[in-house]
């Protein structure tokens, strides 16, 4: 290998259009990431605030808290459906965004979800069963990921969702673990590099936007899970 002789700059070789264009491309595509909507070169979506819910009576013996970390929208759907479902079998259950929760000595149960990006949970959700690990630990918790992966037809990305689950799983021993395709609104996105983004992340995995969200899949989960969580 030639070095270059002390004092002397090296000049730049010129690139052509067609080698920039390609190592654009090359650049574009390393940023996509796995979950519900990609983030262009590391830059953070604008994260959207859902109303907070409560389902069943105040009477029910049991109060459960389904809480979710969410970007576009889907994984606040799931956990609104999970919390009609659990109230439906005979409990409270308060539906929160995980920024909201600060207590959790009024439930009995908990259930935890987070959309997925870069193959991990969102910052917040691995936030907050990190600061309540202790307490998790000592109540029944469920938890589950949105990851449009699990919307296409490549069984090889599908196989790599489960494991994203295991950083979680190891910190709170969960009762029950659950990975949902999602859904994609582009109009969720409002900056131009994430509307960019999404669209690559999009063809990159061969999908258009739309809601891919199993319902029946969500509702038979929520209710199977539902003895391990009330008793």
């Amino acid at each position: 290998m030639l070095l270059p002789l002390p004092g002397l700059k090296m000049q730049p070789k010129p690139i052509s259009r067609r080698d920039f264009l390609k190592t654009a491309g090359i650049v574009l595509g390393s940023a996509v990431v796995v979950g519900t909507g990609l983030t262009l070169l590391d830059t953070p979506q604008a994260t959207i605030n859902y109303s907070d819910h409560t389902y069943g009576e105040d009477n029910m013996s049991k109060k459960v808290l389904v809480t979710y970390a969410t970007q576009g929208g889907s994984t606040a759907g799931i956990a609104e459906e999970i919390g009609k479902t659990l109230a439906a079998a005979g409990a409270k259950v308060d539906v929160r965004n995980v920024n909201s929760v600060s207590d959790l000595s009024s439930y009995q149960a908990v259930v935890v979800g987070s959309a997925i990006h870069s193959g991990k949970w969102l910052p917040e959700a691995s936030k907050f069963v990190e600061s309540n690990a202790n307490i998790l630990r000592q109540m029944p918790t469920a938890i589950f990921q949105v990851c449009m992966m699990l919307a296409t037809n490549n069984e090889t990305y599908k196989a790599m969702v489960p494991a994203w689950l295991d950083p979680i799983r190891t910190k709170i021993n969960p009762v029950a673990a659950m990975s949902f395709s999602g859904g994609v609104d582009l109009a969720q996105y409002p900056k131009l590099t994430d509307k960019l983004g999404m669209r690559i992340f999009l063809a990159s995995v061969k999908l258009k936007p739309g809601d891919y969200r199993n319902w029946e899949t969500i509702r038979s989960w929520a209710e199977k899970i539902r003895p391990s969580l009330l008793g």
